[in-house]
This record gives C-alpha cells, structure tokens and sequence, in this order.
C-alpha cells in the first residue's frame, strides 16, 4: 500500500531488490530487476490514481447534464450559462502589493508580462504535472549500486 500511495517506496524496492527467498538472508543487489518492477508500478499506480480522479470528475458532470437537456440545444447552452455565472467570480480580486504574490497573480490572471503563459495555461500546467511526477519517480534516499544500474 506504501508503495501504491508514494509513501517512502524506495526503502521497500530496496527491500525487494534484496530478497533473496523464503527463510534466507538478504543480499545485497540480488535481483537489479526488481527494481525495475517497482517503478513501473509507481508509474502506471500515478497514472491510474490520475485516470480514476479524472472519471470521478467526469461521472459527477454528466450526473449533473440531464439526458433531456443534451437533446435540446438551447437548454443546454442555458445550463453552460448559469454553470459559468455559479463558477465565475463577480470580480476580480486587486493586485497584490507582495512581489511574489503579484508574480502569481499575473502568471493566473495574465498580466502584461504572462499573456503567452496564460494563453497555453492548461500545456503549462500539464507540463508541471508531468514534470512533478518526474521528480516523485526519481526520489532517491541513499545512492546505491541498484540506483547506478537504474540510472545506466
């Protein structure tokens, strides 16, 4: 379950990389493989906790999209209408005077200085996310000939 959820998965695929069978003593380095077992689980786990989150958000819209409105093209763009006034905020909070929180502001709002990020916001965040999960796949906490061989 730890290693499905992220949480400290490299002692354990070292663990696993040690084992050598039942009732024997570990060795170090035994099977190299292993490891190889291990990232793909936490690769393809991330990406279905991600395809789950996403079908839940998914599931709950067309929950919430009646069959009878689909069917009808302006009750249906009536709906998207009184959706976008629920989610749109009736007006746009002030400029922040801190320096980091005004850099935030404008890379979200597109500011002067960010109308090409905003414009591509959602291949930005996109990109963060695959990034983030980049660095999580490729958390070490002690470098060992196993890391060495995974890294080759």
């Amino acid at each position: 379950m730890k290693v499905a959820a992220l949480n400290e998965w490299v002692p354990i695929m070292y663990q696993g990389v040690d084992a050598v069978g039942e009732d024997l003593q570990p060795q170090e380095n035994n099977s190299p493989v292993a490891a190889l077992f291990f990232v793909t689980f936490v690769f393809v786990g991330a990406l279905f906790i991600f395809q789950l989150f996403i079908s839940v958000i998914i599931s709950v819209y067309e929950d919430t999209m009646s069959s009878s409105s689909l069917t009808d093209d302006s009750a249906q763009s009536n709906q998207i209408e009184r959706l976008l006034e629920f989610y749109s905020s009736d007006e746009t909070p002030p400029v922040p005077t801190n320096r980091v929180r005004r850099f935030c502001y404008n890379i979200t709002t597109g500011g002067l200085a960010f109308r090409t990020i905003h414009r591509n916001y959602d291949a930005f965040i996109m990109a963060c996310i695959i990034i983030n999960i980049g660095f999580m796949l490729s958390q070490v906490i002690e470098h060992s000939p196993v890391s060495d061989l995974t890294e080759n």
